[in-house]
């Protein structure tokens, strides 16, 4: 959650500039910094608009039709997903410029291999530790078929837009304009 960067920045040094996320690197120098990231960016975005349009966060407390007559705002959901692109980014740019370089676990992988998954964060932290007496995860992923169809319309439209882009773009390069 990157936005909260300059947040805490600002509270390590007050009189910092208020978009600076330097205090925060200087001051985690000798982290261990774990980057937990999605792959799937079209399964993230349905499940972010799916959690803020029916204000369920995990699939503990709900159904497996649970959203079913959930009406799907492609604009909303593009909107969303830009938002994730420009956090990766922001990300991207703020380790490259600390000389960070993260561990990067990504949710896809960590989701269905929780405790193992965290071997090669504890080994890069020094730690030692007998992940399998760990208890199960309390949260479970929200997704249903219903998501996962979702995000094969999102990622189809994206794909459909890129390409009607294109060829516009296309099409622009080959007209020759008379004036």
């Amino acid at each position: 959650m990157f936005p909260f960067l300059p947040i805490l920045s600002r509270m390590i040094a007050p009189d910092s500039e208020s978009s600076t996320t330097e205090p925060f690197a200087n001051f985690f120098a000798s982290a261990v910094w774990v980057y937990v990231r999605r792959a799937n960016i079209f399964e993230q975005t349905v499940s972010k608009y799916t959690a803020e349009t029916l204000g369920v966060w995990d699939s503990v407390s709900v159904s497996e039709g649970f959203n079913a007559e959930m009406k799907f705002d492609f604009s909303i959901a593009l909107d969303k997903m830009r938002g994730f692109i420009w956090e990766d980014h922001q990300w991207d740019v703020f380790f490259k410029k600390n000389r960070i370089t993260p561990i990067q676990v990504y949710y896809e992988d960590a989701v269905p291999n929780f405790p193992h998954y965290l071997a090669p964060i504890l080994a890069a932290a020094g730690l030692e530790m007998n992940v399998s007496g760990l208890r199960p995860r309390r949260q479970q992923k929200l997704g249903n078929s219903r998501s996962a169809d979702l995000a094969k319309v999102l990622q189809g439209m994206v794909q459909r837009d890129l390409i009607t882009m294109l060829l516009r773009w296309q099409s622009d390069q080959n007209t020759d304009h008379f004036d």
